[in-house]
């Protein structure tokens, strides 16, 4: 995952704010992103803020594996959908 958040936070800060955001925007608008809106939006945030070397490589990894698991657990109808224990618990620990 480190790689990959390099390779993400390299691309955030050379391209413009509205590149990004409306890239962002995009990719979060599809289907398989089951945590909702806030998580989203803070998912936006989070990368926003990569954007302004507020949020490191190393802190976006450690979010991507988050949000990553959140998405991989076994019984995703219990545990993962918005308004879940586990959704509130990520969106408190970054922020949202």
């Amino acid at each position: 995952m480190g790689d990959a958040a390099e390779l993400l936070c390299s691309l955030a800060r050379v391209g413009t704010a509205g590149e990004n955001e409306a890239s962002i925007v995009a990719a979060l608008s599809r289907d398989y992103f089951l945590l909702g809106d806030p998580a989203k939006n803070t998912t936006l945030a989070i990368l926003n803020r990569c954007s302004h070397n507020i949020v490191s490589a190393s802190e976006l990894a450690v979010f991507l594996e988050n949000l990553w698991l959140l998405h991989q657990v076994q019984d995703t109808l219990a545990t993962a959908l918005p308004g879940s224990d586990s959704v509130r618990r990520f969106l408190r620990m970054y922020g949202s």
